[in-house]
């Protein structure tokens, strides 16, 4: 999806890639122009941080808890002699 979103904001560069169009290929990483403010950013990695990272760490955190839990519940096999 993302390809096809740039390459519709940016149709003349893309026909220009493969030799059509008026334009010359420009291929330039440069920042952005207008970068989002910092009080932007703080909430969208404090979002990030709170609704994914926080419940994916306890969820592995019970399933560790539960995976020695159940080692230690299980009797030892011995093979009989």
């Amino acid at each position: 999806m993302a390809v096809s979103f740039v390459t519709v904001l940016y149709w003349n560069q893309f026909l220009a890639l493969f030799g059509f169009g008026t334009a010359a290929p420009r291929i330039v990483i440069e920042p952005k122009a207008n970068s989002l403010p910092f009080a932007y950013l703080v909430a969208l990695f404090s979002s990030i941080a709170l609704f994914i990272v926080v419940p994916y760490v306890e969820e592995l955190w019970r399933c560790i808890s539960a995976a020695r839990r159940d080692h230690i519940r299980q009797p030892s096999i011995t093979p009989a002699v």
